[in-house]
């Protein structure tokens, strides 16, 4: 897979068991999402395509910053569909 379909999520630091499974289930719900795997303290994360939705976009700049994702310039190499109901 190309390397510009990958994001790197690290590190990663749940503050309880539930914070983690909500963080999965955000991760499922994320449509431009194809899979995901752990090694170490980090996720790696296959899109399928280097273009995302608006709201997918919106979805994984949340996740960054919700779980304080340091590595959140990694999102500035995607195409970014254009939303077409404003």
């Amino acid at each position: 897979m190309p390397e510009k379909y990958i994001l790197l999520l690290k590190p990663l630091v749940f503050y309880s068991e539930e914070d983690e499974n909500l963080f999965f289930q955000w991760l499922k719900y994320i449509k431009c999402i194809e899979n995901y795997k752990g090694v170490g303290d980090s996720l790696i994360v296959n899109l399928v395509s280097d273009e995302i939705s608006f709201d997918d976009f919106k979805n994984l700049n949340g996740l960054f910053k919700r779980y304080k994702i340091k590595n959140i310039g990694q999102l500035k190499k995607f195409k970014i569909e254009k939303c077409c109901n404003v």
